[in-house]
């Protein structure tokens, strides 16, 4: 590959980590602590601003392995300092490399729930109206019946990309379960929506609906 494609590879990707950081940070901005009347639907903007890291964190693990091999081949020649260089980056290529596909795989299982969901927050009428925008099917969670709430938040090092996925569930007094993850809004702004009810708080490394 000659340098006029690794410049243009260069670009391409810089272009694509600063508009999806751009997107991200726009995207918290919004996020916004629920008041009065809200809606929410997952559009292009969420999946974007969700995938910007795990994704860009991947192509630099790919990235530095490639780095990390060519470097140990240096061993052969017993350039010993290239090549342990080699040998750490490696390792470090298939650490962020497995959180970055852990995220992604997060992502896909939180879009499977969210993607046919338009949800609708009245703080006033203290209710929660999720919608199916394929059949138009209506559920409507009231404060009056709920019977337990579980925060399911990230622990640990919360700039990994797999924190940006939490999820909050609602257990109703029929038994029903329903989930509305962090592709939705953030899960802090629903933590005190539900004021009078006792919640449970779970901190897991990674956020898998169960």
């Amino acid at each position: 590959m000659t340098e006029k494609y690794l410049h243009i590879i260069g670009i391409i990707w810089l272009s694509i980590f600063v508009i999806g950081t751009t997107i991200h940070l726009y995207q918290i901005g919004q996020e916004k602590q629920i008041k009065d009347k809200k809606r929410s639907k997952l559009n292009l903007l969420k999946q974007i601003s969700k995938l910007n890291f795990p994704i860009n964190l991947l192509l630099i693990s790919i990235t530095t392995l490639c780095l990390g091999l060519y470097a140990t081949r240096m061993l052969l020649a017993k350039i010993y300092f290239a090549g342990i260089i080699g040998i750490l980056l490696i390792v470090c290529a298939v650490i962020a490399g497995y959180y970055s596909i852990v995220a992604i795989l997060l992502y896909l299982q939180y879009y499977r729930l969210e993607r046919h969901r338009e949800i609708e927050y009245n703080i006033n009428r203290k209710e929660i109206i999720i919608r199916n925008t394929r059949d138009n099917k209506i559920e409507i969670l009231m404060e009056s019946e709920i019977s337990k709430i579980e925060i399911n938040q990230s622990k640990g090092n919360l700039r990994m990309p797999t924190s940006e996925f939490e999820f909050i569930k609602y257990i109703t007094n029929t038994g029903q379960v329903h989930h509305i993850t962090s592709l939705q809004t953030s899960v802090i702004n629903l933590i005190d929506f539900f004021k009078n009810k006792n919640k449970k708080f779970v901190y897991n490394q990674f956020n898998w609906i169960k």
